[in-house]
Formats: C-alpha cells, sequence, structure tokens
C-alpha cells in the first residue's frame, strides 16, 4: 500500500515510461486532471491554426463576395465573375470556378472551390466533390454572409477548441479500454498481475505523448515551420508512439507481483 501511494504521488507526468507507468495506481481524478490537460493544449492548438492560418483567408473571401448571390435546389445563383479567386494563403485557397472551366490547382494545402452544383475540396489526396443541398437555401453574398462569419466566427474558434478536446477525452477513454486487454495480456507473460483498469489507465496516459506532438506540430504548421506533409506525418505518429510508450512502461509498473504465479488467467478480475 506504501508503495501504491507514493507512485500515484508521482503520476503527473506520461513523458517518460515510467511516467506512464505510474498511472496505473493513481486516482480516478488525478488521471481525468491531467487527461484534461493535455487535452486542453490541443484544443487550444486548434484554435490558434484556425484563428491564425484559416480565418483570415475565409474573412477575406466573405468580403469580396458580390451584393447578390445564393444556393437554392442544389444549384449557385452566382452574380460575380463565373471564374475567380476570393482569397487564397500558403494552408487555404478559396475560389469560384461556375462552369468548371480551371482546372489548375493553386500553390494551396487545400483549396475550396465552389461551382454550379457542388464545392469541390482539393488537396494532396485529390479532390472530393460535395453537391448542394437540395433543401436548404444559403446565401452567398457579402451583406449577409459576411455579417453572419463576423459575428460568429469567434464562437466557431473556439467551439472547435472545446471539440477537441473533448473528442480526444473521449477517443482515449475508448481506446484505453481497447488497448487493455492485450497489455494486460502482456503484463500476465512479464511477470505483472495488474487489474484491467489499472492497465486501462497507463493505456490512456500512454496516448498523451502523441497529442503533445500533435499540438506542437500543429502550432508549427500554422507558423510554417512545417510543412503539410511533415504535420500529417506527426498527426499519424502518435498511434505508434502510443503503443511503444505502452509497451515501455510495463517494464516500470510501481506494482510488481513478479512472486505470484504466471499460470493465473491474465483475463480474470
Amino acid at each position: 500500500m506504501k508503495l501504491a501511494m507514493a507512485h500515484s504521488g508521482q503520476a503527473w507526468q506520461p513523458f517518460t515510461p515510467a511516467g506512464v507507468a505510474a498511472f496505473a495506481v493513481a486516482s480516478a481524478g488525478r488521471l481525468a486532471l491531467v487527461q484534461g490537460v493535455f487535452a486542453a493544449l490541443a484544443g487550444v492548438a486548434v484554435t490558434s491554426f484556425l484563428v491564425s492560418a484559416w480565418f483570415p483567408t475565409i474573412s477575406e473571401a466573405t468580403r469580396k463576395l458580390p451584393e447578390q448571390g445564393y444556393v437554392r435546389a442544389g444549384r449557385l445563383v452566382w452574380t460575380g465573375p463565373p471564374s475567380v479567386v476570393l482569397a487564397s494563403s500558403p494552408w487555404l485557397a478559396i475560389t469560384v470556378d461556375v462552369k468548371n472551366v480551371q482546372t489548375y490547382r493553386l500553390p494551396t494545402d487545400l483549396q475550396v472551390e465552389f461551382s454550379e452544383h457542388s464545392v469541390r475540396f482539393l488537396s494532396l489526396a485529390g479532390f472530393l466533390d460535395v453537391p448542394y443541398p437540395t433543401a436548404w437555401i444559403i446565401v452567398f453574398n457579402e451583406p449577409e454572409l459576411g455579417a453572419w462569419w463576423n459575428a460568429w466566427a469567434p464562437f466557431l474558434a473556439a467551439g472547435a477548441g472545446v471539440a477537441t478536446a473533448g473528442g480526444l477525452i473521449l477517443l482515449w477513454t475508448i481506446v484505453g479500454w481497447v488497448y487493455a486487454i492485450p497489455a494486460r495480456t502482456l503484463c500476465w507473460f512479464v511477470g505483472q498481475d495488474l487489474s484491467l483498469s489499472a492497465v486501462w489507465r497507463v493505456g490512456i496516459a500512454a496516448h498523451l505523448p502523441g497529442a503533445v506532438l500533435m499540438s506542437f506540430t500543429l502550432l508549427l504548421y500554422s507558423l510554417r515551420g512545417l510543412d503539410l506533409v511533415p504535420w500529417l506525418l506527426g498527426v499519424g505518429a502518435q498511434i505508434p508512439l502510443g503503443w511503444l510508450y505502452l509497451f515501455l512502461a510495463i517494464f516500470f509498473l510501481p506494482s510488481p507481483s513478479r512472486h505470484r504465479a504466471r499460470s493465473r488467467n491474465p483475463f480474470s478480475r
């Protein structure tokens, strides 16, 4: 009991295998606190990226919309030039090509192109056409859409950050349980006997360094310290990094029980 209490008090950072392993005997409240801090950092990174990279381009595009325009019955009614670049930055470009006569790609990571019947998203992965909804009327002019955007942009940025933080907490909770059974099996093979809930806490903590990596690379990307591909690699590295931390943490668990018989069923308890 003294050993568990000592290590529980040290469960505050998941940057080392021993730090991750310490969460095996940490309280649920401590795990939730650390988890919340890391999720909040990721939410701040997303909000910062939107405000610094995407939102200025969107604001410029709304200012260049014509006085009249809307989408009705799945069709864009456009009174401006048939092909025009509304705004462009290294991260995002917004264009209009009513008749799809232009086939060029702008030097940007994501290009959003509005045509007569759909909006096209172009990136390194190719393009995706999304038809306009036929049941809605969507304003597409500067007086109405510009006013709406100026009023709601701060709330959209904050909402994206909150949604990111909440989504990560939910994802970590689910992934922790998914990893709990194979991780506990490995614990059994190395002579550790922990409950599923303890291994679940370790599984969650093992993914927190990946969240820091994602947040850091996103901030660098928003400053153009990284290009799109290195940032995507940083995002994808979260999964193998989480597995690596989980595997190494098993050898640093704070409650060793190697004296217990290995013949115990690892799925019991």
